[in-house]
């Protein structure tokens, strides 16, 4: 018990301190991401959100395949959903920043981010303890049920499709566009790259794909050679992803960086 707390503690906390590292240096925020898409038409942001989102799904699956990791889904509360969605929606751009973005501008110092912290805090005590637990639970009371036999109420569920192939044509919006603009590009070069396919090859949001989908391979093919604990097998998956993205950042920062949104606090 004790050797799983310490294996357990410690991957927590590297894996925190390398994606904190990350998210920090790549300036991940979901305010900023759909603020540059509504205001200057830059979908950088919200792409690798994306992106990171495939990620995970595709972690997941694998974690869960692989028999390591058993994740329970929650039952579609639509009306929780919308609310709460809304409501942390408007929360956002009241606050200037999203949940991430607040943490690690706390580690930043930044005094704004520390009472948004304790707003947080005092939010969710008065809705799971004090005064709106009532109105919590009538809200998560009505429920949808999204459900084709013993399946869980998911995506490939309601469209009854794999979960792969949910997963594959995601991959596509996100990178699939960029890499066939570059081959169909490719018969028409000769000599030199032209600047244009040059700046298509360099893309961000195709280097972030290339080396997140590296590392995570590499990192199940480590989870399946030694056979690690589930903590084990989770920490590895989670430092591979982190590496994926850390390796990711030069690539970020030498495209065009769109400026933060207006009053938000660094």
């Amino acid at each position: 018990m004790d050797e799983f707390a310490t294996s357990f503690w410690l991957s927590a906390v590297l894996t925190g301190v390398a994606f904190g590292y990350v998210i920090q240096r790549g300036g991940f925020c979901l305010t900023r991401a759909i603020s540059n898409l509504a205001l200057m038409g830059d979908a950088g942001i919200l792409r690798a959100y994306v992106l990171a989102m495939l990620v995970a799904v595709v972690g997941v699956h694998l974690l869960t395949g692989l028999g390591l990791v058993e994740v329970p889904v929650r039952p579609f509360r639509w009306i929780a959903n919308i609310l709460g969605g809304l409501l942390f929606g408007v929360g956002m751009i009241l606050a200037g920043g999203c949940s991430g973005s607040t943490w690690y501008r706390v580690g930043e110092g930044a005094i704004g981010a520390w009472v948004i912290l304790l707003g947080f805090a005092l939010g969710a005590t008065t809705a799971n303890v004090g005064a709106l637990e009532p109105l919590r639970g009538w809200l998560q009371s009505r429920e949808f049920e999204l459900r084709l036999g013993d399946a869980p109420p998911t995506l490939p569920s309601a469209l009854g499709v794999p979960p792969w192939g949910v997963i594959a044509v995601l991959g596509a919006a996100v990178s699939g566009r960029r890499a066939g603009a570059i081959a169909r590009a490719l018969p028409a070069e000769d000599g030199p790259i032209s600047t244009a396919l040059r700046q298509r090859v360099h893309d961000p949001v195709l280097s972030l794909s290339l080396w997140v989908r590296t590392a995570l391979f590499l990192g199940v093919v480590f989870v399946m050679t030694t056979e690690p604990s589930t903590v084990g097998a989770l920490a590895a998956m989670g430092i591979a992803v982190v590496v994926g993205l850390a390796a990711a950042i030069p690539a970020r920062s030498s495209g065009r960086r769109p400026a933060r949104m207006a009053g938000s606090e660094r």
